[in-house]
Parts: C-alpha cells; sequence; structure tokens
C-alpha cells in the first residue's frame, strides 16, 4: 500500500496445472523498481527483494487499463 501511491490494491490468485500465480494490481502506472541496499533497519524497500527471494519468477505488465500488475509464480516449498 506504501508504494501503490492511491488507495486501491487488487489481488488475485490463480492456480493452474503450472503452478500458483499471485498478481497484484493498483493505479500507479510506474514501474517497480527493486531498492538496493536495503539493510534490516530499514523500514521499507525490502517487498521485491522477498518477492525475488520465495519466487520462481516475477515480473510486471501495463494492463488494458490504467496501471501495472505485478506478478510471481512462488516457488515450490
Amino acid at each position: 500500500m506504501v508504494h501503490a501511491r492511491l488507495s486501491t490494491v487488487r489481488l488475485r490468485l490463480t492456480t493452474t496445472g503450472d503452478g500458483t500465480f499471485i498478481e497484484v494490481w493498483d493505479r500507479d502506472p510506474d514501474p517497480p523498481v527493486p531498492r538496493e541496499g536495503a539493510d534490516c533497519f530499514d523500514e521499507g524497500g525490502r517487498g521485491l527483494l522477498i518477492v525475488d527471494s520465495v519466487a520462481k519468477s516475477w515480473g510486471w505488465r501495463r494492463p488494458g487499463s490504467a496501471g501495472k500488475i505485478v506478478w510471481c509464480q512462488p516457488s515450490a516449498v
């Protein structure tokens, strides 16, 4: 919610034969940028680093409407 800059966020979970997919939509059109150098004392800036560490793959795309969708496929546990 901090980085969405607007109050509307949508979450979609989808399970297919290829696994589970997580998508988060927000109205901010700016691409997500992983922050370099965040440490354990920072209050923010580690979200995409956490996603990257637990996901088999992740990325983002612009939907047909406004905003962006950040997606990931979690690694098998």
